[in-house]
């Protein structure tokens, strides 16, 4: 996985960009054009919270479709992301989990759950 360099420059790019859009915030879409990539971008944002200089928080575009990084605006916005990361941890937990449980019983499982009643 490639580590991203995450300059002066790109967080107060973001933070300039977040501060400018408001409520409306900064469409994933358009972190390409702003920073190089996506995963730049993702980047940029993930390190100015990891680095506690500013509260971003992921929210449904009011525009349209998909989602929006935005200046959190209230302690429901904290509290929402809060719940977001929670239940994000937990998914990857148990994916870690049937990771190991499948790998200790050799990489493959003989029999494969037959999906929607096909083949049974």
């Amino acid at each position: 996985m490639k580590t991203w360099s995450i300059t002066d420059i790109d967080i107060r790019h973001a933070l300039n960009e977040l501060e400018r859009r408001g409520a409306r915030g900064l469409p994933r879409s358009e972190l390409a054009a702003h920073f190089g990539s996506d995963r730049k971008g993702r980047a940029v944002m993930a390190a100015i919270v990891e680095r506690g200089i500013a509260a971003i928080v992921t929210a449904n575009n009011p525009a349209g479709s998909g989602q929006v990084y935005r200046l959190a605006q209230s302690d429901a916005d904290i509290e929402r992301e809060d719940r977001e990361l929670l239940s994000r941890i937990a998914r990857l937990e148990r994916r870690r989990a049937g990771l190991r449980q499948a790998w200790e019983a050799g990489g493959v499982r003989e029999e494969q759950p037959a999906l929607l009643g096909v083949g049974s």
